[in-house]
C-alpha cells in the first residue's frame, strides 16, 4: 500500500525540501516529489515539518519509567512516551549499581527488545 504525506518541509541527511510530498510504501519511507499520482492518499501535515527520528544514545528514563526498575513494562513505556519527543531509537542506559543488578538489568533489556520486535 502506498499513501504521500504533504508537509511544509522535508529534512533530509544532505538537503532541505521545501513542501512537497513523501511517499509511504509499505510503512516505509520512499521518494520525496513535488507531486503525486492522481487519485493518491494524501495526509495533510501541511503545517509542520517531517525530520528523521532522533537516536538517544544514554538514557536512564523517561516519562516515570526507569531503566533500573529491569522490567519490560518500563522499557517498553519509555519506548512509547520517546516517540512523543521524536526519539525513535534509544539506548537504555544502568547507573552505577553491584553487577548482579547491572546483569539482571542488560538481560532484561534483551528480553524486552526481543518483546518490541515482535509487537511490531
Amino acid at each position: 500500500m502506498t499513501y504521500y504525506i504533504s508537509a511544509k518541509r522535508f529534512y533530509f541527511e544532505n538537503k532541505i525540501k521545501e513542501g512537497g510530498y513523501l511517499a509511504v510504501v509499505d510503512g516505509r519511507f520512499g521518494d520525496w516529489s513535488e507531486n503525486v499520482p492522481e487519485g493518491a492518499e494524501v495526509l495533510d501535515y501541511s503545517d509542520y515539518q517531517i525530520a528523521p527520528g532522533l537516536v538517544d544514545t544514554h538514557i536512564h528514563g523517561f516519562a516515570g519509567y526507569d531503566v533500573m526498575d529491569n522490567s519490560e513494562e518500563s522499557l517498553l513505556g519509555m519506548s512509547q512516551a520517546l516517540l512523543s519527543a521524536g526519539v525513535t531509537s534509544f539506548l537504555p542506559t544502568a547507573l552505577t549499581a553491584p553487577l548482579m543488578s547491572c546483569g539482571g538489568i542488560c538481560a532484561g533489556q534483551w528480553r524486552a527488545s526481543r518483546a518490541s520486535r515482535a509487537a511490531s
